[in-house]
């Protein structure tokens, strides 16, 4: 795989990493850590973990440094008009301007120790920061606070590194250095954590997700990003291999792009995915997929269009990925489909049903029953 540094082109190849001509004398990026992009800008910003820097790489590649004033600087995020960067000397979440690099403000972070990666929950203005020692912190935005979500060691896994936001089943996945499990927290209670499996591979430091939803994390044992399916539901795939100590991951929605810093040769891949779901799934591919009522109480509807004939099977999964029902619909024809769930078919609280177009998984939908 080539490395750049700088500047990146777009184009309709998948999995393509773009090497075209640097733009800068100097490279300015150094252990890098965390990254995030920032759509009205067309910018990349990239924290160099031990010279405590923030760069700035604009669309043309150029490189400057954004910030100078953070030791240790680790995750970062931008949220509307502002970055919010992670360090650990001292520990504190910082927020500055994204136009001026101005010092809005920063908390102290008290109680939690060694910060890193991140995610934010557009919906309620929430920032979930991870702590390396086991625990996470939640930042409120809109009003400058921040709590100690869940206190270190008391559920997650010693040398956890970063978290992901599932807004759509309201938790939280946090994937960790050691091996271990990979955790899920509810985002609305956190005392709720359930071990959801046991990757076999070490070494985990970033992640992003895409706009399908599939997750990609990054791991420094084996030098590769892996791709999981959206909610972590199913296996995952190897999907890009010989970087150097990938550390941060970033998505560009607008672009298709996801960035993986190499924190051992000081550089970043640029990777152009492919939009929408995968070619693979494209012919027979779906039109639709609901599922009504919400909340179920006796049966669920399920809907969904086809726009070709198809082998087509439900499951219903926990939220350890645990499998409680399968529906094998055999080879179904092009068009509109109804399928019913009878109350004896559908566990009671929350659960994930997928759709599977020839053994591949194409949707997921959440499903919610209640007691009478």
């Amino acid at each position: 795989m080539k490395r750049i540094y700088f500047f990146y082109f777009f184009c309709g190849f998948a999995l393509a990493v773009f090497s075209p001509q640097l733009r800068s004398q100097v490279n300015l990026i150094d252990k890098p850590e965390g990254i995030c992009y920032y759509e009205p800008q067309r910018a990349w910003y990239v924290t160099n973990v031990e010279l405590g820097q923030v760069i700035r790489i604009d669309s043309l590649g150029n490189q400057s440094v954004f910030w100078d004033g953070i030791n240790l600087a680790m995750g970062i995020e931008a949220i509307g008009d502002s970055l919010y960067i992670s360090s650990n000397e001292p520990y504190r979440v910082s927020c500055l301007s994204i136009h001026d690099s101005a010092l809005i403000y920063y908390l102290p972070t008290t109680g939690v120790y060694a910060v890193s990666h991140m995610d934010y929950d557009s919906r309620f203005g929430l920032l979930y920061i991870v702590n390396q020692y086991g625990g996470l912190m939640r930042v409120n935005v809109l009003n400058r606070s921040y709590q100690i979500f869940v206190p270190t060691g008391t559920g997650l896994a010693n040398g956890s590194q970063t978290v992901i936001v599932d807004t759509i089943v309201n938790r939280l996945y946090v994937f960790s250095w050691p091996l271990a499990y990979v955790r899920s927290v509810s985002m609305t209670d956190s005392t709720d954590i359930i071990n959801l499996f046991s990757p076999g591979i070490t070494e985990f430091i970033s992640s992003a997700t895409d706009d399908e939803g599939n997750i990609y994390v990054s791991s420094w044992a084996t030098n590769r990003v892996y791709k999981y399916p959206p909610h972590l539901i199913g296996s995952s795939e190897v999907f890009s291999v010989d970087h150097a100590k990938p550390s941060g991951l970033a998505y560009n929605p607008n672009d298709g792009v996801l960035a993986v810093c190499n924190y051992g040769d000081n550089t970043i891949d640029f990777i152009q995915l492919i939009t929408g779901i995968d070619a693979t799934y494209n012919d027979p591919g779906l039109f639709q997929f609901n599922i009504f009522p919400v909340p179920v109480v006796h049966h669920a509807t399920i809907t969904f269009d086809l726009k070709d004939s198809a082998p087509v099977h439900l499951t219903i999964t926990n939220l350890a990925r645990q499998n409680l029902y399968s529906l094998n619909l055999g080879t179904m024809p092009m068009g509109q489909h109804v399928v019913t769930l009878h109350e004896s078919d559908i566990p009671e609280g929350i659960s994930m049903v997928t759709l599977f177009l020839n053994n591949h998984p194409v949707d997921t939908k959440q499903l919610v029953k209640i007691p009478e």
